[in-house]
């Protein structure tokens, strides 16, 4: 499951609507839609903070461990003579949040890079393209007929797409940044 299918399904179990998760986390309702329909990637403090709201692990939200659910239900079910060993124990995670915040960067940062290939591979196809077009149109003197070329390139362009989109690659951010809010 994608990082934006959980925030919309954490949101929905919560019963808050997006203008109610985007005033938790100190941002506009429309960085949670972009962020719920996979048009951005939120910043990992937003990320963090959402995994606290939540009540759920940041590794379940980028990973999709779902140990991440189960730990903090039963943290849920804790009773009140423990919870000044829940404190320490927060203090304690708090000083391992820098390695959490680090696995969370790698991963957003995997993502990038096969966003990044599928990018260049899509590139590379029209690219070769436009050079076929050219050369059979210039040498072949077939300018009548080499039309053709372009919704070939199309048709390939959408099975490549949808070759990666099925590997989990997300190819629909045209500018390759984040959602910087």
């Amino acid at each position: 499951m994608k990082l934006s299918q959980k925030i919309a399904e954490l949101r929905k179990s919560h019963n808050w609507s997006q203008e109610e998760l985007a005033y938790r986390l100190g941002v506009t309702r429309q960085s949670v839609g972009k962020w719920e329909s996979d048009a951005a990637l939120p910043e990992l403090d937003k990320v963090v903070q959402m995994a606290d709201i939540f009540g759920v692990t940041t590794d379940y939200l980028l990973k999709g461990n779902t140990d991440g659910i189960a730990a903090n239900e039963a943290a849920a079910d804790v009773q009140p003579e423990q919870t000044a060993s829940a404190t320490q124990a927060t203090a304690a995670s708090e000083a391992t949040a820098p390695c959490a915040q680090n696995e969370a960067n790698e991963a957003i940062d995997k993502n990038s890079d096969k966003k990044a290939i599928a990018k260049g591979v899509l590139g590379l196809i029209w690219a070769v393209a436009l050079a076929v077009y050219l050369l059979w149109s210039f040498i072949g003197g077939n300018w009548g007929f080499t039309w053709i070329v372009w919704p070939i390139v199309a048709i390939v362009t959408a099975v490549v797409t949808f070759i990666f989109n099925m590997c989990g690659i997300d190819t629909s951010d045209a500018n390759g940044k984040h959602d910087r809010h």
